[in-house]
């Protein structure tokens, strides 16, 4: 196997037209070929390279030495990189990185330095999107019972990280509240982004109606305080499946419906919106609108988004009437100029 993979190297080196006949040469040195490490011999052939560092907090000092001279020197055993390779590095802040440590300094300077942060809110919403991943992966190597439990699966996927999102819409402290300062509480469950996460898919895999898992559930990913919380307001909410909804639109009287709760029943509606049951959608927008503009609104926006990958790219396909209906349904929000989302969240 090394012998092949040397072989299909040495070939990749002599047909490669960004090296010189110099370069080509000392490569294919024994000493050299076998030296260099595969990142740095990628970008020696494709010079417009990215060497992207993850997780560099996580890196030991004695390896953060090291690569203090790629970075820095941009060479290897004499040899130097080509001027079009850019290295970025990134990397979570100490209290969440395994093994985390501040980069020593002299590394830490060789680097411009920005700080990324997601406002909850914005996590909020990608959660109830899915982040923007499909629901469901259904392929071609699936039989048709595996299809029809991948479809059935994102349902319950749809439904559950809509849950998650309108309790932590409401909910925000329970988010993330820090690792753990005890050792022994820090190493079993506590609430964070990636808890919650994780936890709406568990919670898709279980048996919706077996309440002793699910609490079971909650407890085993976000800790017991956050899932206390949670377990009590899932309990109160109880939504129904997503045809009963649709159905009880024009029957329901929405002015008594909490905020928290209405927050859900949108998302659980827009993420199961499909072409046949649009309408419906559209109609239980329009008539939880008077009650809960604020809401609706928001949602109403991300229902919008979802047109072209529900009824593809061929605009005669759109369903313009409904579309209509549902942008005439905010026509004096429009006319304000907006709404100011931020309440909701207070």
């Amino acid at each position: 196997i090394v012998e092949r993979v040397g072989e299909a190297r040495r070939k990749e080196i002599l047909e490669n037209e960004n090296l010189s006949t110099e370069m080509k040469e000392t490569l294919l040195r024994p000493q050299t070929i076998n030296a260099l490490p595969d990142w740095f011999m990628n970008c020696l052939l494709y010079p417009n390279t990215v060497v992207f560092w993850d997780e560099i907090g996580s890196m030991p000092e004695d390896v953060q030495a090291g690569a203090l001279s790629a970075i820095e020197e941009r060479e290897i055993d004499g040899i130097k990189l080509p001027d079009e390779v850019i290295f970025i590095a990134a990397g979570n802040s100490i209290d969440h990185a395994a093994n985390g440590s501040y980069l020593a300094a002299p590394l830490a300077n060789r680097f411009a330095h920005h700080e990324f942060v997601l406002p909850d809110e914005d996590w909020i919403d990608g959660l109830r999107q899915n982040f923007g991943q499909p629901w469901e992966n259904v392929t071609d190597a699936m039989t048709p019972e595996q299809a029809a439990a991948e479809v059935k699966l994102g349902e319950r996927r749809r439904k559950e990280f809509a849950l998650l999102a309108a309790f932590l819409n409401t909910n925000g402290a329970l988010i993330y509240g820090g690792v753990p300062e005890d050792p022994e509480k820090s190493s079993r469950a506590w609430n964070s982004r990636r808890s919650w996460t994780k936890l709406g898919d568990a919670l898709a895999h279980s048996d919706e109606n077996d309440r002793l898992v699910r609490d079971m559930l909650m407890e085993s990913w976000v800790g017991t305080e956050a899932a206390g919380a949670f377990k009590t307001w899932d309990a109160r909410l109880n939504l129904p499946d997503i045809d009963t909804l649709l159905d009880m639109a024009d029957s329901e009287d929405w002015d008594d419906v909490e905020s928290d709760k209405m927050f859900a029943i949108l998302a659980y509606a827009t993420n199961h919106a499909n072409e046949k049951n649009f309408k419906q959608v559209v109609n239980l927008f329009i008539k939880a609108a008077p009650s809960h503009q604020t809401i609706a609104y928001s949602m109403h926006l991300d229902l919008g988004a979802r047109v072209r990958g529900i009824f593809g790219d061929d605009p005669s396909k759109f369903p313009l009437k409904e579309l209509g209906e549902l942008s005439g349904a905010f026509a004096d929000t429009k006319r304000r100029g907006g709404v100011d989302t931020t309440g909701l969240r207070n």
